[in-house]
């Protein structure tokens, strides 16, 4: 029996290792936009991306941890990312938005970094005021394109 309970503990500790939690958007600040066809191959390669405060920006912080800044507000949260689904929920109080993206896949574009389609969005509000519901009426639409840039570096 000692034996048998060894080897599972051994078992389990290479898979553990062998598991990798790592998320490719940990470290990532990606600012969310509706893709737009006008773009010209000139501007997609100068990729001249700066953020303002109207655009949602996702900062992923780790592996799970995520912050959405919107309109000078930031709200906290968690994402999972798993295949080609993203799903992100926040918080503001007793608000939350929730917000699942499919189809969301790295691209090779010099223009922006992700892309992926809005497949469900749910904002539940609290007793008190949330500028959460800002972010919910101006971005968000059901099985809605949208793409992910990352800001241009600064000098």
């Amino acid at each position: 029996m000692k034996n048998l309970i060894m080897i599972f503990s051994f078992a389990l500790l290479i898979l553990a290792g062998c598991s990798n939690g790592d998320s490719e958007l940990a470290g990532k600040k990606l600012g969310m936009t509706n893709y737009d066809p006008t773009i010209t191959e000139e501007k997609k390669k100068d990729k001249e991306v700066i953020f303002d405060s109207h655009m949602p920006v996702f900062d992923f912080k780790t592996d799970d941890d995520i912050v959405l800044e919107h309109l000078g507000n930031e709200y906290e949260g968690h994402y999972t990312l798993e295949d080609e689904r993203l799903d992100i929920e926040v918080k503001d109080g007793g608000t939350s938005l929730a917000m699942t993206f499919v189809q969301f896949e790295k691209n090779d574009d010099d223009y922006y970094s992700y892309s992926g389609e809005s497949d469900k969005i749910k904002l539940e509000e609290g007793g008190e005021v949330s500028h959460l519901k800002n972010v919910y009426k101006s971005y968000m639409g059901i099985n809605e394109p949208y793409i992910f840039v990352e800001e241009s570096e600064t000098d």
